[in-house]
């Protein structure tokens, strides 16, 4: 195995953070640290990224025409976007959810394009620019082709990134008036929980500054880079962000409609 660089020292422990103990984030950590620390371009990093192909493949939040819609070209715009993965993952790669594997489907679907890649194979074959939100086969009731492509795990548009967890299929008509709520109250913070929640003596550190910096940028800031602008350890960044902003986004998204409470 190579010595590890700095960047990649840097990528690995952010995603150790974000790890929430399930086999597959495990799994798919160590494949990625596996991939990654070896040196790019080299036959260890090629031999390294099949096991993590595979894996990859497998990820269920992935973009895909639904069932009844497949497309033949779908396995070669996947097989390009997967070597984008190889060829950008270790340099480009920003979690932004709070789990590893959420945080890469989105950054494929999303970051890399594949769910636009989906939508872009049923385009030619209509007469006409067709809208993707205009009705097809009508007959049946009618369909858009935005709800053809599968998107059960990652819905629509970003969820301000690590802020939310996938809205349920059945909440999808109300996605995107939540969205603006929710980005209006984290920006807004009208009651000021957000302001006053940050660490004995560091006010500058509270959750709000964490959620722009972090998630309502674009591109976000990382947190080394955080840390380093507010001169506080990363350590505190990171440990108040999980121990207390976590929460508290839980309960605002919550207290918003996009959280059901959780059954016993």
């Amino acid at each position: 195995m190579e010595n590890q660089d700095e960047p990649t020292c840097l990528l690995l422990q952010e995603l150790r953070q974000i790890l929430d103990g399930s086999p597959e984030d495990i799994q798919l950590y160590q494949l990625i640290s596996e991939f990654c620390q070896q040196k790019a371009g080299s036959f260890q990093r090629r031999k390294a990224f099949i096991p993590l192909l595979k894996r990859l493949q497998q990820l269920r939040g992935l973009a895909k025409p639904r069932r009844g819609y497949e497309h033949e070209r779908y396995p070669d715009v996947l097989h390009d976007i997967l070597i984008q993965v190889r060829d950008r993952l270790c340099t480009e790669f920003n979690p932004v959810l709070p789990t590893l594997t959420g945080s890469l489907t989105l950054w494929i679907n999303k970051k890399l394009g594949l769910q636009y890649k989906v939508i872009e194979l049923f385009s030619p074959q209509t007469k006409r620019e067709i809208s993707i939100d205009n009705l097809i086969n009508t007959e049946q009731g009618g369909e858009t082709f935005n709800e053809i492509v599968s998107d059960r795990a990652i819905d629509g548009t970003i969820r301000l990134s690590g802020i939310l967890r996938v809205i349920e299929e059945e909440n999808r008509e109300k996605s995107h008036e939540l969205d603006r709520k929710l980005r209006d109250y984290l920006e807004q913070d009208p009651q000021g929980k957000l302001q006053n929640c940050h660490p004995d003596c560091i006010d500058f550190c509270n959750c709000q500054e964490l959620i722009k910096r972090r998630f309502l940028k674009d591109p976000p800031d990382k947190w080394h880079e955080i840390a380093k602008d507010l001169n506080i350890p990363s350590g505190t960044v990171t440990s108040h962000w999980h121990r207390r902003c976590k929460p508290l986004i839980r309960e605002i998204t919550k207290n918003l409609g996009y959280l059901r409470e959780e059954e016993p």
